[in-house]
């Protein structure tokens, strides 16, 4: 599942090149994640999660930031 979760972060990677990276993060932040229970459950998860791919679009140069909390 490593090689599907890399697959994503270069689907991510590729969509802020394509100047998408602060929408990308954008629905990331809408999506409602299960909650994983186990160990294995964890492993087996083909998708990282939102939070890291948003760190790693934000590490690329995106400037999205959440707005929780704000009116």
């Amino acid at each position: 599942m490593k090689s599907s979760r890399e697959n994503e972060y270069e689907a991510d990677a590729f969509s802020f090149q394509l100047g998408y990276g602060n929408e990308l993060c954008m629905l990331l932040d809408t999506i409602t994640e299960p909650h994983v229970k186990g160990l294995f459950a964890s492993l087996a998860s083909s998708h990282p999660a939102k939070d890291d791919r948003i760190a790693r679009l934000q590490s690329l140069g995106a400037t999205y930031r959440s707005s929780y909390g704000e009116n």
